[in-house]
């Protein structure tokens, strides 16, 4: 096979891109997981316990998605930061969080609204009559009430809005590793705030910040065979043991300090292990991961819905949701990517967040 069709391991935004799609693709299987809808259990072993077998190993995997985004995000914010960029800095994510962040959550306002009010629908929504009032409105467009995902997207603009200060703090690598104690610490503590999140997702965000404005050269340049396999195995095993928290429901605490450490341990692992893959080049169909990201929830939870009433309970209609439900989405997204890029590319910018795409072309 012509190695130029995949993704040499130097090229380092390219692994970036792929990487958010896959990340993409696994937050969908997050928000598919179906266990508790269809009151399934690993102790009752047969068909059943392998759903739910299955279903843990993904949402386990899914379970890297978001906090490797947050890594990610701190990374390519604070490549190349700087006090005289903080403006064009701001002006970006203007563009690429802000903008489309409400207008995604007007959209899943409006969807919402309309389902709840349109009775053949309403009737299979386990939610609430959506409410045409000011202080909804408000709570939908800016607190994300109507889209469960964006939680990441809000603690990102909290992030970003305090990117001067956040910087002023890493830049310099004691200072730097005097605020991952403080966030250990709170973690330690149990000490949380909405007003500013800290715990697993500020730590990897301001790790991905700290490594680039210390460490680039040796992030984006790739390392030795040995040493990416050593990654992979510790990778395993962090991985192995969360499997097995969640699979056997052990009560445990996400937020506490030895989560943090765990998780860290593990989203770095996996990325560094990754370059043992041959991952493919980047492609139109590659580079839509916010989209998947932002439209997914929207066309899911009215599949789903859908599902649930065409094939009942059961482990045989759950595994058929689960496998279903996501292909029936994606396909609709790329679709939907299609038209909006090639027939209304004004509304494709502002949805995409101005991203530099090209789907359909």
């Amino acid at each position: 096979m012509d190695n130029t069709s995949f993704i040499q391991t130097n090229n380092f935004s390219e692994k970036i891109k792929t990487v958010q799609w896959i990340l993409s693709i696994l937050v969908i299987f997050i928000h598919t997981n179906n266990i508790k809808t269809y009151s399934l259990s690993f102790s009752n072993g047969g068909f059943e316990a392998f759903v739910v077998a299955c279903e843990t190993l993904l949402n386990v995997l899914g379970g890297i998605a978001v906090p490797m985004f947050f890594l990610i995000s701190g990374f390519l914010f604070y490549n190349n930061y700087d006090y005289s960029r903080v403006g064009s800095k701001y002006s970006s994510r203007l563009k690429s969080v802000l903008i489309p962040f409400i207008c995604w959550n007007v959209i899943y306002f409006i969807y919402f609204f309309a389902l709840t009010h349109i009775p053949l629908f309403a009737q299979h929504m386990n939610m609430k009559t959506v409410e045409l009032t000011l202080s909804n409105i408000l709570s939908a467009v800016i607190f994300y009430k109507y889209c469960n995902p964006f939680w990441f997207m809000f603690q990102l603009i909290i992030y970003i809005s305090a990117s001067p200060l956040i910087y002023t703090l890493l830049k310099n690598k004691t200072v730097g590793v005097m605020l991952f104690a403080m966030v250990l610490n709170l973690a330690f503590l149990g000490i949380h705030s909405d007003y500013f999140p800290t715990g697993l997702y500020f730590f990897l965000y301001i790790l991905g910040g700290y490594a680039v404005i210390h460490f680039k050269e040796k992030i984006i340049h790739p390392y030795s065979y040995k040493q990416n396999v050593l990654f992979a195995v510790v990778a395993a095993v962090t991985l192995v043991v969360t499997y097995y928290i969640t699979l056997l429901s052990i009560e445990f605490d996400w937020d506490s300090i030895f989560s943090v450490v765990l998780r860290t341990i593990e989203i770095v692992s996996v990325w560094f292990a990754i370059d043992l893959i041959r991952l493919p080049r980047l492609k139109p169909w590659i580079t839509i991961s916010f989209f998947i990201y932002a439209a997914h929830f929207l066309l899911l939870e009215t599949i789903e819905k859908i599902l649930l009433i065409m094939l009942g309970k059961g482990a045989q209609a759950a595994w058929a949701d689960y496998i279903i439900a996501p292909a029936i989405v994606l396909i609709i997204i790329y679709f939907a990517a299609y038209l909006l890029k090639r027939f209304f590319p004004p509304v494709w910018n502002v949805l995409n967040g101005w991203r530099l795409q090209n789907v359909g072309t």
